[in-house]
């Protein structure tokens, strides 16, 4: 009896053990599974972000102003610039339309760029520092057409050689062949892609096996 009441006991044992490993193991692969979807679709946001930022700086830099944007800019300009008498505004400049309607244009930009800037937040506390410091990247090249943009607007004392400078920087002269700009936030693009397209990649092939 002794024997039948310990083999009992043993296999009452095993059967717990066999219970608890069996839930164990269910709880880290369904952790696993939450890890993957988690980094999945950060991977996606992340790159949806990048992307529609340099969309935005590439719209930016066109080297043609239509003249929808100059009639677009001229409205905007004339309701600002309303006086409360109820007579006509002065009528823009051509400077002051080129002015509002790349005002326009980087609308696009500062949205895109609140849209990277949430996303880097969270990609910094999931990836950690080389994941927020390849997506400031991103934001640095927006930061230095900004500048440029606002120097070639606004700065009246520039040189004839910094004017040329800052042109290059704001207009993409050379239409749809990359110039310089445009090949750095590429190659910063690339970069973000090959740090993130494995998470993707993970994903693809979890849904395959």
């Amino acid at each position: 009896m002794n024997i039948i009441s310990a083999l009992k006991d043993l296999t009452t044992l095993i059967v717990l053990w066999l219970g608890a490993k069996i839930a164990w193991e269910g709880l880290y692969i369904w952790k696993e599974q939450i890890r993957g979807n988690t980094e999945y679709d950060l991977a996606k946001r992340t790159l949806k972000a990048v992307y529609k930022v340099r969309d935005a700086l590439e719209s930016v830099r066109f080297w043609i102003m239509s003249s929808s944007e100059y009639n677009n800019a001229r409205v905007e300009l004339l309701r600002a610039n309303s006086p409360e008498s109820g007579s006509p505004p002065p009528e823009p400049t051509r400077q002051d339309l080129t002015r509002m309607a790349y005002s326009v244009r980087w609308r696009e930009v500062t949205a895109a760029s609140q849209q990277l800037h949430e996303e880097y937040v969270e990609a910094e506390a999931v990836w950690g520092k080389e994941a927020k410091d390849l997506l400031l990247d991103i934001q640095n090249s927006v930061n230095r057409l900004g500048v440029a943009l606002d120097a070639y607007l606004t700065d009246d004392q520039l040189s004839p050689e910094d004017r040329k400078m800052f042109k290059h920087e704001v207009i993409n002269m050379s239409g749809n062949v990359p110039d310089e700009f445009s090949k750095e936030l590429d190659e910063r693009i690339e970069k973000i892609e090959k740090f993130v397209r494995p998470m993707l990649q993970i994903r693809s092939t979890k849904k395959r096996t």
